[in-house]
């Protein structure tokens, strides 16, 4: 039989290498040997940037989400409850009040007031309320004694000298009224802090349970302190504004002041001058961790100890921003790293706080959560004079984390989380807190003298530019040496292909 003279090439066996090359070309719908190629150069260029902008991202503050149940010290666990909302009172009782002309300020008002002792018995969101108060100062006091009506049944807060106090029945002394029985009161009377220097001199009487949170004390920078009733001295009070009162002394003579049903009287302090480390008394404060393995020292170690603690923030108020800057450099203020890890700094300071009591800290960080403000309303009295707080979280660098208190100066902005700062401050204590996840942590607090933030150099877009330019030109390059190759192999096989056909 004659042989074909023309006969087919002999086809080559496909390779395994071959295989996957079409699978991979069939899946991207590509046939075309340099369309493939340019296909996966190109997936393979976007695998590079998405790389490298990933990597610029994680490495970027924003990036930083700290979780303020890793970084510290576990003592426990805890639910912290949360007491939210305050109702709404009856203003038709306050709009039937009168105190125009001096007969309608001495008249007492019966209803409004056995009203509102009843609901600041009784109503615990009404005692609990330290929230939206009024300050009673010499300048807003000149406001309401001339028109008291849009103040009328507003939370208030004033502080001053208990001049007098007595207790009485209710009903035997004022009259019987709609509500339930009453029972016991007190009254006082306060001299309001600079009301000395007004004409006549700014009083306010007040009203309040005796089985309410009037009147008595527990010193709060005292572990296990008792409940001690306040019969003189300096005290705060949180309560409703009901009207211009005239109010009678010893002696029976007229007293213009004002008439407030109180639900907080607490012991507050004349303010005195914090020159120095020494008059900080740091030895009050009981912070030792190894009191946390029972609920009764988790709870100790999560007070605050208010009488060193704004003893010491009045003192970094001297020493803080730009203000204070001549002060620290002229006492040679350098700040040591907390987070040294070699030395293991921030666990030597919660493991032993005596030790470190004062010592100036710094470095650098992010707001690991985002601070707040705190008014007069909020913080615990203190004999420093201080009514205005900033208070935050701070992740060192190194993954710290650290509690701050910031004084008034640096109290000019919002801190939002994650934004990258330079600190400063006196190391206070070991503070206990109930972290997001129930348990209870301790964390080092300090009191800030600096908080400045810093912004990240300019970009280098013109080094950027050639970066990218050369990254290109570099892809080109491989891309004409691949498809070069490509090419080489073809004319090879083509040549062998008709090699073997004439040899056929």
């Amino acid at each position: 039989m004659l042989k074909d003279p023309f006969p087919e090439p002999r086809r080559r066996t496909e390779s395994k290498s071959d295989k996957i090359g079409g699978d991979i070309s069939a899946g991207l719908k590509v046939r075309d040997p340099k369309a493939r190629i340019a296909v996966l150069v190109g997936l393979l260029v976007m695998l590079l940037l998405a790389s490298v902008f990933l990597d610029s991202y994680a490495s970027s503050p924003a990036a930083k989400q700290t979780d303020r149940d890793v970084p510290s010290v576990q003592i426990g666990t805890d639910v912290a409850a949360k007491i939210t909302g305050v109702p709404a009172l009856d203003m038709s009782k306050a709009e039937r009040l009168s105190d125009q002309g001096p007969d309608a300020k001495k008249r007492f008002p019966l209803d409004a007031a056995s009203y509102l002792l009843y609901e600041s018995a009784y109503t615990a969101m009404v005692w609990a309320n330290d929230r939206n108060l009024l300050p009673l100062t010499p300048a807003s006091a000149a406001e309401i004694r001339n028109d008291s009506r849009p103040w009328r049944f507003r939370y208030v807060t004033f502080r001053g000298q208990l001049v007098a106090t007595n207790e009485d029945n209710f009903e035997e002394a004022y009259g019987t009224h709609e509500q339930d029985e009453i029972g016991q009161v007190h009254r006082g009377r306060v001299l309001v802090e600079g009301g000395d220097q007004m004409d006549p001199p700014l009083y306010v009487t007040f009203l309040g349970d005796v089985n309410g949170r009037i009147l008595s004390d527990t010193d709060p920078n005292v572990v296990d302190a008792k409940t001690e009733a306040i019969t003189e001295g300096w005290v705060r009070v949180r309560g409703i504004f009901v009207k211009n009162y005239t109010d009678a002394d010893e002696n029976g003579r007229d007293i213009p002041s004002m008439l407030v049903v109180a639900t907080s009287v607490v012991r507050d302090y004349e303010t005195k001058p914090v020159e120095s480390l020494e008059d900080i008394p740091f030895e009050i404060i009981v912070d030792n961790p190894a009191i946390a393995d029972t609920q009764r020292g988790r709870d100790i170690l999560s007070r605050l100890f208010p009488k060193p603690l704004y003893r010491l923030i009045a003192f970094a108020n001297e020493r803080a921003g730009e203000e204070g800057r001549a002060l620290r450099e002229k006492e040679e203020l350098t700040p040591r790293a907390i987070d040294d890890l070699d030395e293991g700094t921030y666990e030597k300071v919660i493991g032993q706080p005596g030790a470190f009591r004062g010592t100036y800290f710094g470095g650098l960080g992010s707001i690991a959560l985002e601070g707040y403000f705190l008014g007069p309303s909020d913080i615990e009295t203190n004999d420093a004079g201080v009514s205005n707080v900033f208070e935050g979280w701070i992740a060192t660098d190194r993954e710290k984390l650290v509690r701050f208190m910031a004084p008034e100066r640096l109290m000019n902005r919002r801190w939002p989380e994650n934004t990258r700062i330079r600190w400063a401050g006196f190391y206070y204590k070991s503070l206990g807190y109930p972290a997001r996840n129930g348990t209870r942590r301790l964390a080092p607090m300090v009191v800030l003298t600096e908080l400045e933030e810093i912004r990240p150099e300019p970009r280098d877009l013109g080094g950027e530019l050639w970066i990218g330019i050369g990254f290109l030109v570099g892809l080109a390059l491989l891309f004409w040496i691949v498809v070069r190759e490509d090419r080489t192999k073809r004319d090879f096989r083509a040549s062998r292909r008709g090699k073997r056909t004439v040899e056929a």
